[in-house]
């Protein structure tokens, strides 16, 4: 009897996510590109459209030194509006269901109900799905982005048990762009990826070169993402520098707990319980042996 109860949640899971795969390519179909993505279309300083690659090489360094230093992203961003509509829409389903899958491997829950679960809360959890996985400028900065940090992440949290084959050579990519995603997950993830390293150090546990070149390489990309002369260009022309830095200071960290209240509180109030409840053990030997903070965490992150 149980057996035959696992296989229904085992084909009811597969369809679901079939269905949810339906759906998503066609919300995806559904939502042309708009607003920035008409900008990035171009060669950023002319109104030319880009052609190709080389085109989108010149356009980021313009960006660069002009608007902002997301240049992973929004090269990305550019190659993907230059592949059309049609092939976007596909890319972003195929993006959102390896997220899942990058989601379900973090959480050490591979099989299809928990797969199914971790679609669904990437939407349930989402402040604004639309404009995060569906928007394409959105998509490139968030939906894409967590995809290449998770995967970096992933390298540090399964080290003992997955053979990662090459690690030294692409681990340099890979930590470049999770490090040069955005302005608040490139610093964070260069902070995770040295907590490992300082955990394995504590536990008396060698730490393999490619750690140590991933966490460079991460913490480079976040430096030249941080530091682009097109940040201060932008902040001029849109007035933010008509306010001190202490204030500004004040308003992001607001901003950021006021966003944490609203939209995570669920997956907050969920560890926070957890912390309390069982005997009293280092944290991150409890997260290593609870699958289900794994998971929480790791959604929250996509989220």
């Amino acid at each position: 009897m149980r057996e035959k109860q696992k296989k229904i949640i085992q084909w009811s899971s597969l369809a679901l996510i079939l269905l949810t795969g339906i759906i998503v390519w066609r919300v995806n179909y559904e939502i042309d590109f708009m607003m920035d993505d008409e900008w990035y279309s171009t060669l950023l300083y002319a109104d030319t459209p880009i052609r190709n690659l080389g085109d989108i090489v010149h356009a980021q360094i313009w960006h660069y030194f002009n608007w902002g230093g997301r240049s992973m992203a929004h090269a990305l961003l550019q190659m993907i509006l230059l592949t059309g509509e049609s092939w976007a829409d596909i890319l972003n389903t195929a993006m959102t269901f390896i997220l899942a899958w990058l989601i379900c491997q973090a959480a050490g829950r591979v099989r299809m109900p928990y797969y199914f679960a971790a679609l669904g809360l990437l939407f349930g959890l989402n402040a604004n799905w639309k404009m995060s996985m569906f928007w394409e400028a959105g998509a490139a900065n968030y939906l894409y982005m967590t995809g290449f940090i998770l995967a970096f992440l992933l390298c540090y949290l399964k080290y003992e048990e997955k053979n990662l084959w090459g690690i030294t050579v692409w681990i340099l990519p890979l930590g470049l762009i999770a490090g040069w995603s955005n302005e608040n997950m490139g610093p964070t993830v260069w902070i995770l990826s040295l907590v490992v390293m300082l955990l394995r150090r504590r536990e008396q546990k060698k730490i393999p070169v490619w750690m140590y070149l991933g966490n460079i390489s991460c913490l480079t990309g976040s430096i030249l993402m941080i530091v682009a002369p097109g940040n201060f260009v932008r902040s001029g022309e849109t007035g933010e520098e008509a306010y001190s830095l202490l204030w500004r200071m004040y308003l992001r960290c607001y901003a950021e707990a006021k966003g944490v209240m609203e939209y995570l509180f669920p997956a907050l109030l969920r560890m926070l319980l957890g912390q309390t409840q069982g005997p009293r053990i280092q944290v991150y030997e409890k997260f290593a042996h609870s699958q289900l903070h794994r998971l929480s965490g790791s959604l929250e992150m996509a989220a």
